[in-house]
């Protein structure tokens, strides 16, 4: 029994943590230990996927993915807000930083409408909650009421 166990527990701990940005592909990937996914289930709907997963800190990201593996939102619950910069992506999170500094908003609610990208972030003491998404990139018939 012991040797099954340890089986199992070297299994779980060899697979690979997820992770995708906005306008990625859901790959897996190996992930620094400050992003590390401890735990992750898909589920799907019509028209699209979600990844749901836990972080280390305990912060619930859900990513949003289309047939094809294209992510087209993310959303988050948890004691803090995530890193934005893993979740938006390199191009997007430039963007974002950019239109800080022209949104209304403080350090509890943020919200930014460019041409393609939406981030909508809110939150007080230890429970945050965001949500992210391309509007170029949603699928036909799929409302950005389902990022959640």
């Amino acid at each position: 029994m012991r040797i099954i166990l340890g089986m199992a527990i070297v299994a779980v701990c060899a697979i690979p943590h997820v992770h995708a940005a906005l306008g990625e592909k859901l790959t897996v990937v190996q992930q620094s230990q400050s992003r590390a996914v401890v735990a992750a289930a898909v589920s799907h709907s019509a028209g699209y996927s979600v990844r749901h997963s836990q972080d280390a800190a305990g912060i619930a990201i859900r990513e949003y993915a289309k047939p094809d593996g294209t992510v087209f939102g993310v959303a988050w619950t948890g004691a803090d807000i995530p890193d934005l910069s893993a979740l938006l992506g390199a191009g997007y999170f430039a963007e974002y930083v950019n239109a800080l500094g022209s949104s209304k908003g403080s350090s509890r609610s943020v919200q930014v409408n460019n041409s393609d990208l939406v981030v909508q972030s809110s939150g007080r003491g230890n429970r945050f909650r965001g949500r992210a998404w391309l509007k170029s990139q949603l699928p036909a018939g799929v409302s950005a009421e389902v990022i959640q």
